[in-house]
């Protein structure tokens, strides 16, 4: 899941710099969504080797979910709006996190 949501992000921001379509993001987001669920769904019947690492999982895969939600958001927002440079440098300061 995290290596999905790391190329929407790549994406959005070669998308954003090359003022290319937006809509693979979009796309990439249902695939976040039918896998993250599927995973969620695993551990809700089958569980993890341990019972209080599953509560854990649970929330990581959730919140992976909700990063991949944020970044669709952006490129539906990107898509409407004329992205200035000081966004831009935002966008390039998640990416690359040290």
């Amino acid at each position: 899941i995290f290596l999905i949501i790391d190329g929407m992000l790549e994406e959005l921001i070669n998308s954003i710099e090359k003022k290319e379509d937006i809509t693979p993001i979009i796309e990439m987001d249902l695939g976040v969504n039918k896998f993250t669920n599927y995973c969620l769904r695993v551990i809700n019947t089958q569980g993890y080797q341990n019972n209080i690492n599953s509560t854990q999982l649970y929330n990581i895969i959730y919140h992976l979910e909700e990063i991949g939600d944020t970044i669709k958001k952006i490129a539906k927002e990107s898509k409407n709006k004329k992205i200035d440079k000081n966004q831009k440098e935002i966008y390039l300061r998640l990416y690359i996190v040290p």
